[in-house]
């Protein structure tokens, strides 16, 4: 094995993918300066982009969000279980706290891309508090360790089930036809767990719920 071989191995290989060209550029220059990542390619969220990232073999998937980021998240995790995922957004996209490595605001600083880049090869997962802040009351963040649920919220089965299918980035019409139910119905109880848990959206709900032990 050469010095460059040696060199390559030592570096976190990452995939950008998102559909603005501009985006992917702009991560590029500004990852060029980290000395520990590697880009091993980057493309629009095409429909044979699970090829290309198996191709391309990266640790870390870099993702912004959009309409078919959660569908795609699903796919990476049940594929490619070792990929550890950061996306980029804007709080505007559900997805799975429980499969992704980080969340950071397309507003984050470079250093703070970067940093959380080499945060979650190590394993850890980053969460930007400016994004979380967003999410939660002041106060509501809980720090400390997961599974703490101070206000003794019992969920049914049926939420249970509704929560665990949110969690999965399951669409309305999705969670009708696995459950069984109309959609106007899912509607309702998806407002009246909502509620239960004092998110005012999917995102903030399925995070909430997370935090307090729930999923």
């Amino acid at each position: 094995m050469t010095v460059s071989e040696l060199g390559r191995q030592d570096k976190t290989r990452v995939y950008l993918a998102d559909d603005y060209e501009i985006f992917r550029t702009g991560l590029r220059t500004v990852l060029r300066f980290a000395g520990e990542v590697e880009i091993v390619g980057d493309s629009a969220i095409l429909p044979e982009i699970l090829e290309l990232i198996e191709a391309a073999e990266p640790d870390i998937l870099l993702i912004g969000d959009g309409p078919e980021t959660s569908r795609l998240i699903q796919s990476i995790t049940e594929r490619f279980p070792t990929i550890k995922i950061l996306v980029l957004g804007s709080d505007t996209i559900l997805f799975s706290p429980l499969k992704v490595g980080g969340y950071l605001s397309k507003e984050s600083s470079s250093d703070l891309v970067r940093s959380a880049i080499k945060t979650i090869a190590l394993g850890a997962t980053v969460w930007n508090p400016v994004s979380l802040e967003s999410m939660f009351k002041p106060g509501e963040i809980n720090c400390g360790k997961s599974g703490s649920n101070p206000g003794n919220i019992v969920l049914t089965q049926r939420e249970k089930q509704l929560l665990s299918l949110l969690a999965g980035g399951k669409t309305n019409k999705e969670i009708s036809l696995e459950v069984g139910i109309a959609q106007v119905t899912v509607k309702k109880a998806l407002q009246t767990l909502f509620a239960k848990i004092g998110g005012t959206n999917r995102t903030q709900t399925v995070m909430k719920a997370s935090q307090l032990g729930l999923i």
